[in-house]
């Protein structure tokens, strides 16, 4: 098989180089070594086609975008449930802060189903009390 060469820009840069003519369409070495080769393909984050408007749930928690948040992670997200806190309160929560739901749901963020303890010692001292009161119940 012979290779014929053809002069082709890279999609993503927009260089123009010489190279085979199986490899037309590809990206050149440079853009191809980045470690996300995203960056120039979509300029806005609405353009991607996986892009679902800033929200996301992991482990049945709802994420929200916010990346000028001090508590976001570093993908500029941060949990729904301690954001709807912080606007109940009227302050941002301290890190060790926690925000328990009442009925175990992690969707419902209604504020009447949130609860906040102080410290994570706290809020595992009250799912033990929960705990020994179903045991209490079902002896």
């Amino acid at each position: 098989m012979k290779k014929y060469y053809i002069y082709d820009s890279c999609p993503v840069c927009g260089i123009k180089r010489t190279i085979k003519s199986y490899r037309k369409g590809m990206l050149c070495r440079s853009c191809s070594q980045r470690k996300c080769t995203n960056k120039g393909r979509f300029k806005k984050q609405a353009q991607h086609p996986r892009w679902n408007g800033g929200v996301y749930i992991r482990h049945g928690y709802i994420f929200i975008l916010s990346p000028k948040h001090p508590n976001a992670n570093n993908h500029g997200y941060i949990r729904k449930h301690r954001l709807v806190m912080e606007k109940l309160l009227g302050r941002r929560l301290k890190n060790e802060e926690v925000v328990h739901h009442i009925d175990g749901n992690k969707k419902n963020n209604n504020p009447n189903n949130l609860m906040l303890f102080p410290n994570n010692s706290i809020h595992i001292k009250h799912h033990r009390s929960l705990c020994g009161n179903i045991k209490s119940k079902l002896v």
